[in-house]
């Protein structure tokens, strides 16, 4: 009996398509593929031009049908990444919104994701003060468990 058995019974994986979250979509596959868990990829995308107010993380989160998904968008390549692993259980996500630790962390609560999962690049220093880490945001919005991956 795997010891996690119960504790994680969803699982939300965030990519946005970068080389980092590649590594986490490819992570969350096979931990999915594991332990039999429903997985989800959600990508945040930026709002249409005076769409919706500012205060808000995300809105207008959407389920897409993976067989539709073009095959070179960032959700088609996460599933396609997940059926090539011999994982079936997924589901595509996608959000519109300006902060997206914020919108992935909304998200996961809202629909009780035991754990999320997202890359990371690890920056240090001055290029980590520029940049800022949707990661290290992440860790601190979230209800539940981070993994973040290298």
């Amino acid at each position: 009996m795997n010891r996690l058995e119960g504790v994680i019974t969803k699982l939300l994986c965030a990519t946005d398509g970068s080389p980092a979250s590649e590594k986490a979509v490819s992570f969350a596959a096979e931990i999915s593929k594991a332990m039999q868990l429903p997985l989800t990829f959600f990508s945040v995308y930026p709002p249409e031009t005076g769409s919706h107010s500012s205060d808000l993380a995300y809105w207008g989160a959407v389920v897409v049908d993976a067989g539709h998904l073009k095959p070179e968008s960032v959700l088609g390549r996460a599933a396609k990444h997940a059926n090539n692993t011999g994982f079936y259980q997924v589901r595509c996500v996608k959000a519109f919104g300006k902060h997206v630790a914020q919108a992935i962390a909304d998200y996961a609560r809202v629909n009780q994701y035991d754990l999320i999962v997202v890359g990371t690049v690890g920056r240090t220093g001055a290029s980590r003060l520029v940049l800022g880490s949707v990661a290290k945001d992440l860790i601190g919005y979230a209800h539940c468990g981070v993994s973040v991956i290298r």
